[in-house]
């Protein structure tokens, strides 16, 4: 039965709203099983190498699954010393942030602005939410346990069946691309920064280093919340002084010059998107998977790219 093109958009339309449900209804087992697919696809040319020079498949399957759990783990302690280095600064400045809040609503009503524009439970509620990372140890096992099950698994596959779904024509190639180059470009930033930090001797600049590590993996959104992440504490340190001012130019500068000069320029065609389109695909995972969705809305967009011809011919 040939379809007409209305019938063939409603289809199309109906798949995505059940597709979104599903995203959302069962996050808590497809969010790990994207983390270990896309880990699986970001490894896979390793294990091609270990099966090249003749490698027992179980021996193989054991020394990806050895990458995956040394990578996994470190990025659970890096995040989670992180998290509490940055508690432990806001609690040893509790007095401080507090004035700095009363200072900022005298401001606001010499402007005569309502406090009510602002929301005063902010701090709380980011408090809440660093603690919630911090402690929340079984989402940690948890999310770990079945993004384990999941990666053995997908690598106990024949290998055959490896080639065709996680090494998928260019698709596989692309992602590992843009996952060298985020790494790469995210890791020199935060060294960069790290070492002005501690040339200026800022309080708890490993975790300030990590959170820039972390949130340059995020296109578009993730380095401006880095540059704007320690300005607290660059104002209790300096105030408004000259160093305050020095510290923001040249994170600033760091910033702009390796993600908005370099980053495009190397990365060239690799995900040729507006930019409008990533931040719309940033919120759209954000919202369905929350704060560890935002880390796949690239990805999707790669997979969405390869696809789109298919689509487009689908629904013509």
């Amino acid at each position: 039965m040939i379809l007409n093109q209305k019938t063939r958009f409603l289809y199309f339309g109906i798949l995505v709203i059940f597709s979104v449900i599903g995203l959302v209804y069962f996050r808590n087992i497809l969010l790990p099983l994207a983390y270990s697919y896309t880990f699986a696809v970001f490894v896979f040319p390793f294990y091609k190498w270990l099966r090249r020079i003749r490698l027992y498949k179980g021996i193989s399957v054991g020394l990806v699954t050895a990458v995956f759990l040394l990578v996994s783990v470190s990025m659970i302690y890096l995040f989670t010393f992180a998290i509490q280095g940055a508690l432990d600064y806001i609690n040893m400045h509790n007095r401080e942030v507090e004035e700095i809040k009363k200072s900022f609503y005298k401001i606001l009503a010499e402007f005569n602005v309502k406090q009510y524009f602002v929301d005063e439970k902010g701090m709380d509620r980011v408090l809440s939410l660093l603690q919630y990372f911090s402690f929340s140890v079984v989402n940690y096992l948890s999310l770990f346990v079945l993004s384990f099950i999941y990666y053995v698994f997908i690598f106990i596959a024949p290998d055959r069946v490896l080639e065709k779904y996680i090494n998928y024509k260019r698709v596989g190639d692309k992602l590992r691309l843009y996952i060298k180059y985020k790494f790469v470009f995210s890791l020199v930033t935060a060294l960069a920064i790290s070492f002005i930090l501690m040339a200026m001797e800022i309080e708890y600049w490993p975790s300030i280093s990590i959170f820039v590590f972390v949130l340059n993996f995020i296109p578009n959104i993730g380095s401006i919340v880095a540059t704007l992440l320690p300005l607290p504490m660059f104002f209790l340190k300096y105030g408004f002084g000259v160093e305050f001012w020095f510290l923001l130019s040249s994170t600033s500068f760091i910033q702009f010059l390796v993600g908005n000069m370099i980053e495009p320029k190397v990365m060239g065609n690799l995900m040729d998107v507006p930019a409008i389109v990533v931040v719309i695909a940033l919120l759209f995972w954000g919202k369905i998977w929350g704060a560890m969705g935002v880390f796949f809305a690239v990805p999707s967009l790669i997979a969405v790219y390869h696809f789109y011809p298919r689509i487009r011919r689908y629904l013509s």
